[in-house]
């Protein structure tokens, strides 16, 4: 802890780092010094992000549709390359407080702590969303399905910003857990539909038990 201040006291001198206080607060992290100017967030981020998705989605999306792929193959082959360099993009803005920081800027720092969140909402809203509307539900194709979901993604993330970091990690944890439940379901559910429970018709509330537990 005593090479993190140090470290932070020689920002503070340098004036380096204007994003965050160098004090800090009583839980010992490193609040924001001040507000996040959505307008510069959106536009030298947000938007240039959402674009390198579409473009990552539409290039591959391109490449492996002629090529017989089952439509969960396409969704995932298609939808990481967009989601992956796109998270590149957002954590190469930040390679100066990482340089800076290390690791205690995703730990220790709002600013920092705030993109992993974005980031985990992000990718775990991408995936449900694409699978659901795109393949369980079947309402859109995946091209016009990513273009949604990449205005849906600009729009959360500003959202994000306002809210305060306590309410911010309830909602990424609320998100992990829906997320967990689904899959576990799931995978108890294949498990009882192939075993001996599966001729009983409350063979679902052991699914459920297992999902909660």
């Amino acid at each position: 802890m005593r090479k993190h201040e140090e470290v932070a006291a020689a920002i503070d001198r340098q004036g380096l780092d204007p994003d965050h206080e160098m004090a800090q607060d009583a839980t010992g992290m490193y609040p924001l010094k001040q507000a996040i100017a959505l307008k510069h967030y959106v536009l030298t981020l947000l938007l240039p992000a959402a674009v390198i998705h579409i473009l990552g989605f539409g290039s591959v999306y391109g490449l492996l549709r002629s090529n017989g792929l089952g439509d969960v193959t396409l969704l995932v082959a298609a939808s990481l390359p967009g989601l992956l360099l796109s998270s590149l993009f957002l954590l190469m803005a930040r390679r100066d407080d990482l340089r800076r920081l290390g690791r205690s800027f995703f730990t220790r720092y709002e600013r920092g702590r705030r993109f992993v969140i974005g980031l985990v909402i992000s990718w775990t809203a991408s995936v449900a969303f694409l699978f659901f509307v795109s393949y369980r539900w079947n309402l859109l194709s995946l091209w016009p399905a990513t273009i949604l979901l990449a205005a849906g993604l600009i729009l959360g993330n500003t959202v994000l910003v306002w809210l305060n970091y306590e309410l911010s990690s309830y909602i990424m944890f609320g998100v992990l857990t829906w997320l967990v439940s689904v899959v576990s379901f799931s995978i108890f559910d294949l498990l009882v539909l192939s075993s001996f429970l599966a001729r009983f018709s409350w063979s679902w509330v052991v699914s459920q038990t297992g999902s909660f537990v």
